[in-house]
């Protein structure tokens, strides 16, 4: 009792010291001015997360646009995430198993010559993906050595060069920019996720001119690898569900083509797609162009900045994505340069009719920069609150195009007796709640989980090994501690949490034990998730040998008697969904001025504690949240002159004055900062938010200042 008691007090004390942190941050006389001119200003505050303002805020609340979208992009992140990481353990063998299945005999109908041609560029290109992603094959010493090289290149991420094989061939592009070599986003964390955008990057970048028999035959015989090996096709079908056909034309395209599809014969193929191509016209001008074995998705933002840049204009402008999505102040704010109408309207023709991922989301989008709802607040129909929803509409592309680095194309208010302030209220649009919510459901069926039994894990225990030692130290620390019933020191509590979450996000993979076998996806985020005195490292580190050196692992673990207690994941989509019907809803009732049932209340009031569970914050660790907020993406490469990058910074808070019942309630909120900059390389995302942590900070674009503090 005494320990339930003392935990309480902790709490409160720490609720309390929220709150008056919140009551502390007032605007100034100026902010004041301003707020009262446009009913809305960003300040210099920042938070962590998203949901903080809305955690046990002692003021009314208005629940953003921005707050549900952020917690939409990380839950999709996520799940992207964890997709990759199954397919970065299976394409090492993948990709070996491809390259033994390469043809040892010359196909009926083929001379020497071409076969040897075809057979060496499938070699040289396939055997330098599973070079860079891990992989074991070797094809000789002449063949090993040029494959070292563009491995050593690509590591190095810095020239831009044409691999020597190629310009032999007389392949008539200038060079590769190894620059897009380096790993970013999720990619950047693992050495084994490194390996593997390295990979994949590999695939979709070198070049086959169909029109030539020998790289037509060398296509073929991937095509006809894949078939083998699986792992490739499985990937490109995963993504297709999400963004529809690949930018260009590649291998998986280029195999619907043979009027009998099984087996597969070369020569039959390549006479098919010569056929197709004196036949079709359409595929005849994709044929012209060079394919690629894997190509990046469409990016519809993309197809638009490679129309707007030329030799004179080598930079887009990132206003051009808003136009893009609907936005008249991007289009009034590009002046002269806007790109033009007839360009923006076949591009969204093209994607709105795609029934894509991509075009469920600009769906949302559009509703940010639609004409206000009858019934909202005037302040909606200002200059200020468009720039505030060109902010959350370019913000949220930013994070968009983060989660997609490698596979895309480069509060309502309740009144109790009359007198008390609302609670708060929601931005009033119920239309954009109501899409993004289709947008949830249609995440939540395209997210499958595989089945452990699939991966190889006799590899995935050797990586585990060094990560299971490291916990051993902290575990016996933070044990002890326990037993003595002791407070540990902050430091080794920090360093148990620290290794802990690196063991458990990869346990889950491991075993279905410590998963969530029908979620979307299951992560272990802190220590809180194994108890400590339940969790035996040394016994766990004995299994993990046991299972590298090949034994059972449904054996090894009855054998040893081990047990990780099972905490179900919750269904994180299915909460975000929930929350969206919740805030089209209050939206609709705030537009018609009808207050919300005390459920309601209830929700808005717990909105910040819900958001940061929905966002991987479990247990209580929503109070003490991860500084990781912050995003940076590659959205545009000049090859040889940079990168355009774009991406978030820390959420900042927002404020409006809200009209209800003849009176202006001020509440606070936050939104999700827009930022660009040029850069001669990719940035991780550790290397943005110490530019944002230096003295030079980055600022906001210009275009935003307007409605930030000091103006």
């Amino acid at each position: 009792m005494r320990k339930f008691l003392v935990s309480i007090a902790c709490v409160t004390v720490l609720l309390t010291a929220i709150s008056r942190a919140d009551e502390k941050r007032d605007l100034t006389d100026a902010e004041r001015v301003q707020l009262q001119r446009d009913k809305l200003i960003i300040t210099d505050r920042s938070y962590r997360q998203v949901f903080t303002p809305y955690i046990y805020s002692p003021k009314p609340v208005f629940i953003t646009a921005d707050s549900v979208l952020n917690a939409w992009h990380v839950l999709l992140e996520e799940s992207i995430r964890v997709m990759e990481e199954r397919f970065s353990w299976e394409l090492p063998a993948g990709l070996d198993k491809a390259l033994e299945s390469l043809p040892k005999e010359i196909p009926d109908g083929m001379n020497q010559a071409q076969f040897e041609a075809a057979t060496r560029r499938a070699k040289l290109v396939l055997g330098t993906a599973s070079k860079l992603a891990g992989g074991n094959w070797s094809g000789g010493k002449e063949l090993d050595d040029l494959i070292a090289i563009d491995v050593r290149r690509a590591e190095e991420a810095k020239e831009v060069a044409l691999p020597e094989w190629l310009r032999a061939e007389g392949c008539p592009i200038l060079g590769f920019d190894y620059a897009v070599f380096r790993p970013a986003g999720i990619y950047a964390e693992k050495p084994r996720m490194q390996r593997y955008f390295r990979a994949v990057r590999w695939l979709q970048t070198v070049p086959f001119d169909l029109k030539r028999d020998d790289q037509l035959a060398a296509m073929g015989f991937v095509i006809a690898a894949f078939d083998v090996a699986k792992t490739v096709p499985e990937i490109v079908e995963a993504f297709e569900e999400f963004m529809g056909q690949g930018a260009t034309l590649d291998a998986f395209r280029l195999r619907t083509y043979p009027s009998d599809s099984s087996p597969f014969r070369i020569q039959r193929w390549m006479g098919d797609v010569k056929e197709k191509a004196n036949t079709d016209p359409f595929f005849h001008a994709e044929i012209e162009k060079p394919a690629v074995i894997l190509a990046a998705r469409r990016m519809p933002d993309v197809d638009l900045f490679d129309a707007t840049t030329d030799e004179k204009r080598p930079f887009p402008n990132t206003l051009e994505a808003a136009v893009l999505f609907g936005s008249s102040l991007a289009e009034k704010l590009l002046a002269n340069e806007k790109p033009k109408a007839e360009q923006i309207a076949k591009i969204r023709t093209q994607f709105k009719d795609s029934r894509t991922l991509y075009a469920d989301y600009a769906v949302c989008l559009a509703d940010l920069f639609a004409v206000p709802e009858p019934g909202a607040p005037d302040f909606m129909k200002s200059e200020p609150w468009q720039r505030k929803s060109l902010n959350t509409g370019l913000a949220s592309w930013a994070q968009f195009r983060h989660a997609w680095t490698l596979q895309g194309r480069e509060n309502v208010y309740w009144l109790g007796d009359g007198e008390s302030d609302p609670v708060g209220f929601v931005e009033p649009n119920p239309e954009f709640f109501r899409h993004l919510g289709n947008l949830v459901s249609k995440c939540q069926q395209l997210f499958p989980v595989k089945p452990i039994n699939a991966l190889d894990v006799s590899r995935l225990a050797k990586e585990l090994l060094p990560l299971v030692q490291a916990t051993i130290e902290p575990h016996r620390k933070m044990r002890d501690a326990a037993r003595a019933e002791k407070k540990p020191s902050n430091a080794d509590e920090k360093e148990y949490q620290r290794t802990m979450e690196m063991v458990c996000e990869s346990l889950v993979f491991f075993h279905p034990v410590l998963g969530n076998a029908g979620g979307s996806f299951s992560r272990f985020r802190t220590a809180r998730r194994i108890p400590i005195e339940s969790f035996n490292p040394e016994r766990l580190l004995l299994a993990l040998q046991k299972i590298a050196n090949g034994e059972g692992i449904n054996e090894v673990m009855t054998k040893l008697g081990l047990h990780l207690e099972r905490v179900p994941s919750p269904d994180r989509w299915a909460n975000l969904l929930d929350t969206c019907h919740q805030l089209e809803t209050l939206a609709h009732k705030q537009l018609r001025g009808v207050e919300p049932a005390a459920d309601e209340v209830k929700f808005i009031q717990s909105y910040g504690e819900l958001l940061g569970g929905v966002m991987l914050h479990d247990g209580n660790s929503w109070l003490t949240p991860r500084d990781d907020a912050p995003r940076i993406t590659s959205v545009f490469n000049q090859p040889g002159q940079g990168f355009l990058l774009a991406g978030i910074g820390r959420p900042r808070e927002i404020r409006v004055l809200y009209p209800w019942k003849g009176k202006e309630i001020e509440c606070h909120g936050a939104v999700m900062p827009f930022h660009e900059m040029r850069s001669d390389r990719h940035l991780t995302d550790a290397e943005w938010l110490e530019k944002l942590n230096s003295k030079d900070a980055p600022q906001p674009p210009q275009w935003l200042k307007p409605i930030t503090s000091g103006q």
